[in-house]
């Protein structure tokens, strides 16, 4: 008797459990979903109408608000596997927006590309890289123009057009 019972426990469980596993799965990490995580700066300053209670952190105030967020001092973005370092950033996500200045693109395995103003907008995954373009492959520096316009939305930065 307590054969059949603990075999139907034992049968009830392993029926459950297979819907229980997929009842908690969630979306897969997706490296190239076009986000931009902010992974350092020295000061970041809220510009804006901000109504916020008192006891929040500035670490609450910035995943909390969203107008600008201007950040200062070795700034360092990551979109996928695309390293963004500048001096200064302007983010913007009511806008999708993020403009950076004196701006250097690293991506594992491709050349660096550095410029003087970049914009990114987050919902086409595009940016616009201005100003004096350089691009650093094992030593060697090339210029090569003015304006490029890059495709951030692959596991590397793809440049679309060049001026």
């Amino acid at each position: 008797m307590l054969s059949g019972y603990f075999m139907k426990t034992v049968l009830i469980i392993l029926l459950v459990l297979p819907v229980l596993g997929f009842a908690q799965t969630r979306a897969p990490y997706n490296p190239i979903d076009g986000r931009v995580t902010c992974l350092h700066y020295d000061t970041a300053e809220v510009n804006g109408p901000v109504s916020i209670n008192d006891d929040y952190s500035e670490d609450d105030i910035l995943k909390n608000v969203k107008d600008d967020i201007k950040y200062r001092g070795n700034v360092e973005f990551k979109i996928g596997f695309t390293s963004i370092k500048c001096n200064e950033a302007l983010s913007n996500e009511n806008r999708h927006l993020l403009s950076a200045g004196n701006v250097t693109i690293n991506c594992l395995y491709y050349p660096v590309l550095k410029g003087d103003q970049l914009t990114y907008d987050i919902e086409t995954k595009k940016a616009t890289l201005t100003g004096h373009i350089i691009l650093e492959d094992k030593g060697a520096i090339k210029s090569i123009g003015k304006t490029a316009t890059l495709d951030l939305s692959h596991d590397k930065y793809i440049i679309l057009s060049l001026k």
